[in-house]
């Protein structure tokens, strides 16, 4: 099966949040018009995942055309995904268990394990927005650059 060439609405979401409701060239915020943007062009080769996707303004989409990012460019990739570092962290601070953060979003205790490993992310808004609340943290900072691990004991 051939990869999509639109992000899907999930991917648009992290996105946007991820860039905290501003396009990622220029700053200003995000109308309803916004661009979730390929940083290497889905016509040259890059994928449909959000590691390469960006949040930008429309004009800013337009004047990038499908340039390639090599370094040169105005704008500079940052990688987007679960904050998993964080995701662990609060869970411990606040001392719950996998079944615990489960209960509160509505999943499986394995559901949250395969979150915080890396393997699965929330499968839409709602569950990412639950899952922050569980935290006590905003859906944006799970979908932030992710924090480096802790070293050492």
């Amino acid at each position: 099966m051939a990869e999509p060439r639109e992000f899907s609405q999930w991917q648009r979401t992290l996105l946007y949040h991820a860039a905290d409701g501003k396009c990622d060239r220029c700053g200003t915020e995000l109308g309803p018009d916004w661009h979730a943007d390929h940083k290497v062009p889905w016509s040259r080769g890059g994928p449909t995942k959000v590691v390469n996707g960006q949040a930008l303004c429309p004009p800013c989409n337009l004047k990038k055309g499908r340039q390639l990012p090599d370094g040169t460019l105005w704008y500079a990739p940052k990688p987007v995904g679960m904050n998993i570092t964080l995701a662990k962290r609060r869970r411990r601070e606040l001392g719950l268990t996998f079944a615990q953060v489960g209960e509160l979003v509505g999943v499986g205790r394995d559901v949250v394990q395969r979150w915080e490993a890396g393997s699965r992310e929330p499968r839409n808004a709602e569950s990412l927005r639950r899952y922050a609340a569980a935290l006590q943290c905003e859906p944006g900072e799970l979908v932030a650059e992710p924090e480096p691990e802790a070293v050492g004991g």
